[in-house]
């Protein structure tokens, strides 16, 4: 299991839920944890201050986006500031800081550093509480780690389900999920989802293999019908659903499983992608 986290921090309700699992998944691995804030330039381009001047009855030329920006510093400092806090509380190493950049590329920057990177599963702004957050979804196809998506409506994992189908990035969930359970000392669900017989018997001795020489409780469930369905109906039993995501590279990078996307989009728990 990895050793070095990441954080995004954004003050919104999933972030600081994103924190917590950080926080709390590191002091049971003993890992470190880094906080990120982007002070997003987009913000401070020249059309939106426009936009932004007009919507308030000032005149661009009035230094609006130089107050905004030291507005944004300032709010980005205190979330930077809530995260060392905390962390130094829960006796976790690490730091955090702030960024200037584009949200996406920063993090994706940040990322290349870290093991495991922990979000906000909603979006913020216009699509704050709402589905999958625009910046979650465009990380989870660019970077090459695992990707943790926290949902502000989850307290600490009690009961995290692994979707096996056998795949090798099936495969590598399952272990994830099994090294997090460990740690936390909490159950495991294992699930699959087939019709077939011998496809199941197939599939529950791959399961068996691949949690050999890791100490957790696990229980294979099996179900039928479409997957995703199978899998979000267990939201009242399971708080964090692990799943593999997608392959790397130039033609793969913005393709999601299809299971994996209907997930990430309409499930109330937590969601750890493994490519």
């Amino acid at each position: 299991m990895a050793r070095e986290f990441l954080v995004a921090l954004d003050g919104s309700p999933a972030s600081d839920a994103a924190a917590r699992r950080a926080l709390e998944l590191a002091g049971a691995l003993g890992a470190s944890v880094v906080g990120v804030h982007v002070l997003d330039t987009a913000q401070l381009e020249a059309s939106f201050i426009a936009d932004l001047s007009g919507s308030v009855g000032f005149q661009p030329f009035l230094n609006l986006s130089g107050e905004l920006r030291r507005a944004l510093q300032t709010v980005g400092d205190a979330i930077v500031a809530d995260f060392d806090t905390k962390r130094e509380a829960a006796g976790v190493a690490g730091s955090a800081h702030v960024v200037q950049g584009l949200v996406v590329a920063e993090l994706t920057r940040a990322a290349a550093r870290a093991d495991l990177i922990f979000l906000g599963l909603y979006g913020t702004g216009e699509r704050r509480g709402k589905s999958l957050g625009g910046h979650a979804d465009a990380l989870v196809r660019r970077i090459a780690v695992a990707a943790f998506l926290a949902s502000p409506e989850s307290d600490r994992l009690r009961h995290p389900l692994a979707a096996f189908d056998g795949s090798e990035r099936s495969t590598r969930a399952l272990k994830a999920a099994a090294e997090i359970c460990r740690a936390l000392d909490v159950p495991l669900d294992v699930l699959t989802v087939s019709t077939s017989s011998d496809e199941i018997d197939l599939r529950r001795r791959a399961a068996r293999e691949a949690l050999e020489g890791i100490d957790v409780r696990s229980t294979f469930v099996v179900a039928q019908g479409h997957p995703e369905e199978a899998i979000l109906s267990r939201a009242g039993e399971n708080d964090l659903v692990a799943l593999g995501s997608h392959g790397h590279g130039r033609i793969v990078e913005l393709v999601l499983g299809s299971t994996t996307e209907r997930v990430l989009r309409r499930s109330t728990a937590s969601v750890l992608c493994v490519p």
